[in-house]
């Protein structure tokens, strides 16, 4: 059978939905046409191929806005029997679903949701499948409404998958209502609401909702909302220059101190490329938990600049920042500046820092490579420590780096027997058995 271009030319029930999308479609068995054109004007009957019909009379030629929801069943059933193409047959559902949704859309989304999708249709399927994205006008038309309903989990499995178009639609309708159900959220889909707020601020040429967004997410707790995510909203109009900034920062510390932490940020992304002494020139004035604040902005907006590195970990500890300092993106600063050659002069540093649980695990991190390298001189510099839980922990690294880099047990041992604080030594005692479990004979 040769193949030709879909020609549907009449106007009855379903064809109003989907006849944009057959007369686009250009190849399709003729008899498949025949019947996907007999099923659309009359959708209250089955396939005639395979000589079911469904009850009911035939459908007038009201257009499908003027359906009631039982309409649309008959024709939703009709057309996953017409013979259509998965292609086909999923673009002409599609359109159904759009027009379905606009006179019952609970309805509408239990029938997408009901139908077993086609993992071969892969012009619409991601990660809400080939149907719920026709949702998003229909939702977003109307969101508190669509929210409870939502909310009320009465699509069980799918409910999922419809939050997502749920706030994709409304972000880029309506950021700001977007924004008051931040709370109400999971932490996963908090991110998609933020980034969805993102994209809907972005696409408004208002520029007030901005600072709507801004205030609206500013009104929430720092665990819902933190000052990363908050600080996307700042309005466009405020202070950019660094003296500007700090004179914000002073007049905020007093009356609302997250707001003053919030600028504190900004002037660190505002001073990144500055000097050490150009920052420690701006940030004087500052108390130094703000200035601590500057700094984490500052290290995380660095790039290839590591000199700046330890004269920032300073203020991070001189602040008393501790979560900044025992965080994965501290230790990889510090891991980088010791991989360009510094490795002495970091774990020189690290001797510095006051001993506390935060601190622990990056001493480690900023010993462990020099103690590697250099086991003879590391003896000495060990010995040469002054505070003694610091150089008791360089000895268990020490040990550590014997037995996992060198297969040295005895220097290991050697190390073991300088540690003076008990509990320490157990526990390095304890890192040594459990290498000797894994190294049998060694």
């Amino acid at each position: 059978m040769t193949r030709k271009s879909i020609a549907i030319l009449t106007a009855s029930h379903l064809l109003v939905v989907a006849a944009g999308v057959l007369l686009a479609r250009q190849a399709a068995p003729a008899g498949d046409a025949a019947v996907a054109e007999n099923v659309l004007k009359h959708p209250d009957r089955g396939s005639p191929s395979g000589g079911a019909y469904l009850n009911g009379k035939t459908s007038s030629s009201r257009p499908p806005k003027e359906w009631h929801g039982s309409e649309f069943t008959r024709a939703w059933k009709a057309v996953k029997t017409a013979g259509l193409t998965t292609e086909d047959r999923v673009r002409t559902q599609r359109d159904l679903l759009k027009k379905w949704a606009e006179v019952d859309l609970a309805s509408a989304i239990e029938a997408a949701l009901g139908e077993e999708w086609d993992g071969d249709d892969h012009d619409y399927y991601n990660n809400v499948g080939p149907f719920l994205d026709v949702f998003a006008d229909a939702l977003a038309k109307n969101p508190q409404e669509s929210w409870e309903m939502i909310r009320g989990r009465q699509f069980g499995l799918g409910t999922g998958m419809l939050r997502n178009v749920w706030i994709q639609s409304v972000g880029m309708k309506d950021p700001v209502f977007l924004a008051t159900k931040a709370g109400d959220v999971s932490w996963r889909d908090k991110e998609r609401l933020i980034s969805s707020c993102l994209e809907g601020v972005a696409e408004q040429t208002d520029t007030s909702v901005r600072a709507k967004v801004f205030e609206t997410l500013k009104s929430l707790p720092d665990e819902v909302v933190s000052l990363d995510e908050l600080k996307n909203f700042l309005p466009v109009d405020g202070p950019s220059d660094p003296g500007a900034i700090k004179d914000e920062i002073l007049r905020l510390q007093a009356t609302d101190p997250r707001m003053a932490k919030l600028q504190a940020m900004m002037l660190g992304e505002a001073l990144a490329s500055k000097t050490t002494d150009e920052i420690n020139t701006a940030i004087q004035d500052l108390p130094k938990n703000l200035q601590a604040d500057v700094a984490w902005s500052v290290l995380q907006g660095m790039s290839k600049d590591t000199g700046k590195v330890l004269p920032l970990m300073d203020m991070l500890v001189d602040g008393g920042a501790w979560d900044r300092v025992e965080s994965q993106e501290t230790t990889y600063r510090i891991q980088q500046l010791v991989r360009e050659g510094n490795a002495a002069e970091v774990a020189q540093w690290a001797t510095t820092m006051p001993v506390r649980k935060e601190t622990s695990e990056l001493f480690y991190r900023s010993v462990d490579t020099y103690l590697r390298d250099n086991p003879d001189t590391a003896r000495e510099w060990i010995a040469g420590i002054e505070d003694s839980a610091w150089r008791d922990r360089a000895y268990m690294e020490y040990s550590q780096q014997s037995l996992n880099a060198h297969k040295d047990p005895a220097a290991s041992r050697w190390a073991l027997n300088q540690v003076s604080d008990s509990k320490l030594k157990a526990q390095a005692e304890g890192w040594r058995a459990q290498w000797e479990a894994k190294n049998p004979g060694k």
